[in-house]
């Protein structure tokens, strides 16, 4: 089942945490302040079940 979440902020570190660390937080409340650096802010929603091998695009 494919889902689009819309990005309402990226904290400052997330580039940086995603290539020196390889991993962010993801984070469904909509904000659009970063209260964690290395986090990426999404739409407000229900967070979805994540299995293993489940596909997740930052486009």
């Amino acid at each position: 089942m494919k889902k689009i979440f819309e990005i309402t902020k990226v904290g400052a570190s997330v580039q940086k945490n995603l290539a020196e660390l390889g991993h962010i937080t993801l984070k469904f409340d909509g904000s659009h302040e970063a209260e964690q650096s290395g986090t990426l802010y999404l739409e407000e929603a229900e967070v979805p079940n994540i299995e293993i091998g489940t596909e997740l695009k930052i486009l």
